[in-house]
């Protein structure tokens, strides 16, 4: 790759799998935390959710990435699972319990 294509690489905007590999990296460095886990997942799938947007090899890259957080890091798989079961019920978590808190106050 010429060098002035691999400078334009570094500026372009990531893809939904530069963002599943910054994840992997993070959880193969053993870097990540719950919250961090939950907001790139978060990203990656609103984006997964628009239609006709992603290939098929992003979805298996999202589940590849999910099972690798499943096995190495189970503590931060369950607190993101939780959180989505969560937000999906429709109950606070605690951090948003703690903001409506502190508003009321």
């Amino acid at each position: 790759m010429p060098t002035s294509q691999s400078h334009r690489d570094l500026f372009r905007t990531p893809g939904t799998i530069d963002k599943l590999d910054f994840l992997q990296l993070l959880l193969d460095s053993k870097d990540l935390i719950s919250d961090l886990a939950l907001a790139l997942i978060n990203i990656v799938r609103a984006e997964l959710e628009q239609p006709h947007k992603q290939s098929a090899s992003a979805y298996r890259r999202y589940a590849a990435v999910t099972d690798s957080l499943c096995r190495q890091m189970p503590d931060v798989y369950a607190r993101v699972v939780r959180a989505w079961q969560q937000r999906r019920r429709g109950i606070p978590s605690a951090e948003e319990l703690e903001k409506h808190v502190e508003v009321t106050q």
